[in-house]
């Protein structure tokens, strides 16, 4: 017969308690069974991420990157959205490490305004590459950074320029031994 956990407890808790003799030890504590613990449930093993594409060379001299513009132009008109997620993702750290450097070296590559978003960027590439379709074979970071530069160009910067070092520094005077 099997009873629940539930009825037992409420069962023990409504039955009175017998009182001990005075001066008698309380009765001895009755071990209950351990309660197994709950056995998980197997998850799912996850699925394998899509393979990586071949890349566009061998050797040093033919090793452009990763992978051409036009593969990645590929994954950009794709319409699953593991390749348009690749295709964004590659674009934006493009992006961001060309912000990087401007921070860094204290010069703008191009001006995005604030309310551009990740398909702004998309669209420059593509757009930039149909109309230079010779671009497609070259590196596709190099093709990002190029049609970024060109569709998000800058103000002339207001800033005076700096006096540039000259050539030849004044020999240091001599000091005195």
């Amino acid at each position: 017969m099997l009873v629940s956990l539930t009825a037992l407890a409420l069962a023990s808790a409504a039955a009175p308690m017998p009182r001990a003799a005075a001066g008698s030890a309380p009765p001895p504590a009755q071990p209950s069974a351990p309660i197994p613990a709950p056995t998980p449930a197997p998850t799912p093993a996850p699925a394998p991420p899509p393979p990586a594409p071949p890349s566009a060379g061998t050797g040093e001299a033919g090793n452009i990157g990763f992978f051409t513009a036009a593969t990645l132009a590929r994954r950009c008109q794709d319409s699953s959205p593991a390749a348009i997620s690749y295709c964004y993702a590659y674009i934006t750290a493009v992006h961001d490490t060309m912000k990087a450097y401007e921070i860094w070296l204290s010069q703008r590559e191009f001006c995005i305004g604030g309310g551009n978003a990740q398909a702004d960027l998309r669209r420059a590439f593509l757009t930039y590459l149909s109309a230079y379709p010779e671009n497609g074979s070259g590196q596709a970071a190099s093709v990002v950074a190029v049609a970024l530069k060109q569709t998000f160009t800058c103000p002339p910067d207001p800033r005076p320029v700096p006096p540039s070092v000259p050539e030849k520094m004044p020999a240091a005077p001599k000091s005195p031994d």
